[in-house]
Protein backbone atom coordinates (compact mmCIF):
# COMPACT_ATOMS: atom_id res chain seq x y z
CA UNK A 1 0.00 0.00 0.00
CA UNK A 2 1.44 3.46 -0.58
CA UNK A 3 3.09 4.88 2.66
CA UNK A 4 0.84 7.39 4.34
CA UNK A 5 3.75 9.05 6.79
CA UNK A 6 3.72 12.49 6.58
CA UNK A 7 7.78 13.12 7.83
CA UNK A 8 9.42 10.06 6.49
CA UNK A 9 12.56 11.37 7.67
CA UNK A 10 11.51 9.69 11.07
CA UNK A 11 9.99 6.61 9.35
CA UNK A 12 11.19 3.18 10.74
CA UNK A 13 10.60 -0.34 9.32
CA UNK A 14 10.11 -3.19 11.50
CA UNK A 15 9.18 -6.82 11.17
CA UNK A 16 6.69 -8.02 13.37
CA UNK A 17 6.33 -11.79 14.02
CA UNK A 18 2.77 -12.88 15.01
CA UNK A 19 0.71 -16.14 15.56
CA UNK A 20 -2.74 -17.34 15.24
CA UNK A 21 -5.20 -19.38 15.38
CA UNK A 22 -7.22 -19.69 12.10
CA UNK A 23 -10.16 -21.04 13.26
CA UNK A 24 -12.17 -17.18 13.54
CA UNK A 25 -10.78 -15.47 10.62
CA UNK A 26 -11.11 -15.53 6.93
CA UNK A 27 -7.81 -15.06 5.92
CA UNK A 28 -5.99 -12.23 6.56
CA UNK A 29 -6.75 -9.15 3.58
CA UNK A 30 -9.34 -7.10 5.14
CA UNK A 31 -12.95 -7.21 3.37
CA UNK A 32 -15.93 -4.92 2.72
CA UNK A 33 -17.82 -6.92 4.27
CA UNK A 34 -17.34 -5.74 8.50
CA UNK A 35 -18.42 -9.17 9.73
CA UNK A 36 -15.70 -10.98 8.11
CA UNK A 37 -13.09 -10.84 10.74
CA UNK A 38 -9.85 -11.20 9.36
CA UNK A 39 -5.93 -10.30 10.30
CA UNK A 40 -5.27 -7.76 8.63
CA UNK A 41 -8.66 -5.43 10.53
CA UNK A 42 -7.47 -6.00 13.55
CA UNK A 43 -3.89 -5.40 13.23
CA UNK A 44 -4.38 -2.62 11.44
CA UNK A 45 -6.90 -1.29 13.75
CA UNK A 46 -4.25 -1.78 17.06
CA UNK A 47 -1.58 0.29 14.90
CA UNK A 48 -4.35 3.05 14.16
CA UNK A 49 -5.48 3.14 17.97
CA UNK A 50 -1.41 3.22 19.38
CA UNK A 51 -0.15 5.14 16.76
CA UNK A 52 -2.68 6.98 14.68
CA UNK A 53 -3.07 6.16 11.32
CA UNK A 54 -1.20 8.73 10.14
CA UNK A 55 1.56 7.76 11.56
CA UNK A 56 2.10 3.87 9.87
CA UNK A 57 2.00 2.90 6.73
CA UNK A 58 -0.57 -0.39 7.48
CA UNK A 59 1.05 -4.04 7.19
CA UNK A 60 2.22 -6.03 4.58
CA UNK A 61 2.50 -9.50 5.26
CA UNK A 62 4.58 -12.26 4.27
CA UNK A 63 2.35 -14.70 3.07
CA UNK A 64 -1.31 -14.67 2.89
CA UNK A 65 -3.56 -17.06 4.57
CA UNK A 66 -6.87 -18.34 3.73
CA UNK A 67 -9.82 -19.21 6.33
CA UNK A 68 -9.04 -21.77 8.90
CA UNK A 69 -5.48 -22.10 8.16
CA UNK A 70 -3.26 -21.23 11.58
CA UNK A 71 0.58 -19.99 11.91
CA UNK A 72 2.90 -20.90 14.43
CA UNK A 73 5.14 -18.27 12.98
CA UNK A 74 3.90 -15.31 10.38
CA UNK A 75 5.42 -11.83 9.46
CA UNK A 76 4.32 -8.50 8.16
CA UNK A 77 6.21 -5.54 8.00
CA UNK A 78 5.53 -1.84 8.76
CA UNK A 79 6.86 1.64 8.57
CA UNK A 80 6.14 3.26 11.69
CA UNK A 81 6.86 7.08 13.00
CA UNK A 82 6.05 8.43 16.86
CA UNK A 83 2.80 10.06 16.97
CA UNK A 84 3.29 14.41 17.13
CA UNK A 85 3.22 14.02 21.23
CA UNK A 86 6.25 12.30 20.83
CA UNK A 87 8.25 14.74 18.51
CA UNK A 88 10.32 17.31 20.15
CA UNK A 89 12.01 20.55 19.08
CA UNK A 90 11.73 18.95 15.63
CA UNK A 91 13.98 16.92 15.86
CA UNK A 92 14.06 13.45 14.27
CA UNK A 93 12.90 10.63 16.48
CA UNK A 94 12.39 6.78 16.18
CA UNK A 95 10.18 4.68 17.58
CA UNK A 96 12.37 1.59 19.57
CA UNK A 97 12.04 -1.78 20.17
CA UNK A 98 10.87 -1.11 23.82
CA UNK A 99 7.40 0.93 22.94
CA UNK A 100 6.80 -0.71 19.51
CA UNK A 101 6.35 -4.37 21.09
CA UNK A 102 4.52 -3.56 24.04
CA UNK A 103 2.33 -0.82 22.70
CA UNK A 104 1.10 -2.80 19.37
CA UNK A 105 0.36 -5.54 22.16
CA UNK A 106 -1.44 -3.95 24.42
CA UNK A 107 -3.44 -2.70 21.60
CA UNK A 108 -4.12 -5.14 19.64
CA UNK A 109 -5.49 -7.25 23.17
CA UNK A 110 -7.74 -4.44 23.43
CA UNK A 111 -9.21 -4.02 19.66
CA UNK A 112 -9.70 -8.45 19.95
CA UNK A 113 -11.16 -8.62 23.41
CA UNK A 114 -14.71 -7.55 22.85
CA UNK A 115 -15.25 -9.91 20.18
CA UNK A 116 -13.44 -12.27 22.25
CA UNK A 117 -10.65 -13.16 20.30
CA UNK A 118 -7.90 -12.00 22.04
CA UNK A 119 -6.53 -15.32 22.59
CA UNK A 120 -6.36 -16.25 19.12
CA UNK A 121 -3.71 -13.71 17.91
CA UNK A 122 -0.64 -12.63 19.22
CA UNK A 123 2.64 -10.87 18.91
CA UNK A 124 5.65 -13.15 19.01
CA UNK A 125 8.54 -10.43 18.25
CA UNK A 126 9.02 -6.85 16.96
CA UNK A 127 12.36 -6.37 14.66
CA UNK A 128 13.46 -2.98 13.90
CA UNK A 129 15.18 -3.06 9.88
CA UNK A 130 17.92 -0.60 9.17
CA UNK A 131 16.68 -0.39 5.87
CA UNK A 132 13.25 -0.28 3.57
CA UNK A 133 14.48 -2.74 0.97
CA UNK A 134 13.61 -5.61 3.53
CA UNK A 135 9.64 -6.36 2.61
CA UNK A 136 8.02 -9.46 4.94
CA UNK A 137 6.95 -11.06 1.22
CA UNK A 138 10.75 -10.66 -1.33
CA UNK A 139 13.11 -11.05 1.71
CA UNK A 140 11.73 -14.11 3.18
CA UNK A 141 13.63 -17.21 2.08
CA UNK A 142 12.21 -20.34 2.85
CA UNK A 143 8.48 -20.54 4.29
CA UNK A 144 7.80 -23.97 5.12
CA UNK A 145 3.96 -25.52 5.49
CA UNK A 146 2.35 -28.38 7.82
CA UNK A 147 -0.21 -30.40 6.43
CA UNK A 148 -1.64 -32.86 9.10
CA UNK A 149 -3.87 -36.22 8.42
CA UNK A 150 -5.51 -37.65 11.12
CA UNK A 151 -7.19 -41.42 10.37
CA UNK A 152 -10.01 -42.39 12.23
CA UNK A 153 -12.63 -40.35 13.71
CA UNK A 154 -12.94 -36.88 15.74
CA UNK A 155 -15.26 -38.57 18.13
CA UNK A 156 -12.87 -41.57 18.97
CA UNK A 157 -9.89 -41.84 21.42
CA UNK A 158 -6.90 -44.06 20.91
CA UNK A 159 -5.17 -43.92 17.63
CA UNK A 160 -7.75 -41.99 16.77
CA UNK A 161 -8.44 -37.82 16.27
CA UNK A 162 -9.15 -36.69 19.60
CA UNK A 163 -11.44 -33.43 20.51
CA UNK A 164 -8.68 -31.01 19.71
CA UNK A 165 -7.72 -32.17 16.51
CA UNK A 166 -10.85 -31.56 15.00
CA UNK A 167 -10.12 -27.97 13.80
CA UNK A 168 -6.12 -28.54 13.29
CA UNK A 169 -6.11 -31.70 11.15
CA UNK A 170 -7.86 -33.33 7.83
CA UNK A 171 -9.60 -36.06 9.74
CA UNK A 172 -9.75 -39.21 7.10
CA UNK A 173 -10.82 -42.81 7.81
CA UNK A 174 -8.10 -44.89 8.49
CA UNK A 175 -8.81 -47.76 5.69
CA UNK A 176 -8.63 -45.32 2.77
CA UNK A 177 -4.87 -44.18 3.09
CA UNK A 178 -2.46 -45.54 1.09
CA UNK A 179 0.62 -45.02 2.74
CA UNK A 180 3.04 -46.62 0.13
CA UNK A 181 1.69 -44.54 -2.44
CA UNK A 182 1.43 -41.43 -0.98
CA UNK A 183 5.28 -41.29 -0.05
CA UNK A 184 6.35 -42.03 -3.73
CA UNK A 185 4.14 -39.35 -5.01
CA UNK A 186 5.63 -36.65 -2.10
CA UNK A 187 9.34 -38.36 -3.56
CA UNK A 188 8.16 -36.77 -6.51
CA UNK A 189 8.31 -32.95 -4.97
CA UNK A 190 10.98 -33.11 -3.03
CA UNK A 191 13.92 -31.72 -4.87
CA UNK A 192 14.33 -28.48 -7.15
CA UNK A 193 11.56 -28.10 -10.03
CA UNK A 194 9.61 -25.86 -12.35
CA UNK A 195 6.59 -25.25 -10.88
CA UNK A 196 5.15 -23.23 -14.10
CA UNK A 197 1.97 -25.36 -14.34
CA UNK A 198 1.12 -24.62 -10.64
CA UNK A 199 1.14 -20.39 -10.39
CA UNK A 200 -1.40 -17.99 -11.61
CA UNK A 201 -1.15 -15.55 -14.60
CA UNK A 202 -0.97 -12.66 -11.98
CA UNK A 203 1.42 -14.40 -9.88
CA UNK A 204 4.64 -11.90 -9.26
CA UNK A 205 7.64 -14.66 -8.11
CA UNK A 206 10.82 -13.77 -10.07
CA UNK A 207 11.27 -17.67 -11.53
CA UNK A 208 9.13 -20.71 -11.16
CA UNK A 209 11.78 -22.71 -9.71
CA UNK A 210 11.83 -23.38 -6.14
CA UNK A 211 13.17 -26.42 -3.79
CA UNK A 212 11.23 -28.14 -1.84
Amino acid sequence: PPCRLQRPWEMRRFAVAFAYDGSHFHGWTKQKDPSLMTLQRPIEAALDAFLGPENHGGAVVSSRTDRGVHALRNVFHVDAQPPPQRRRHGRPEYLTVEEMLPGLRHFLRETLKPVGLDASLAILGVEPKSSTAYHARFSATEREYIYRLVAGTAQCGGRQAGLFEAARSWIVQEDTLDLESMRAAANILQGQHDFSSFRGRDCTAATPVSKT
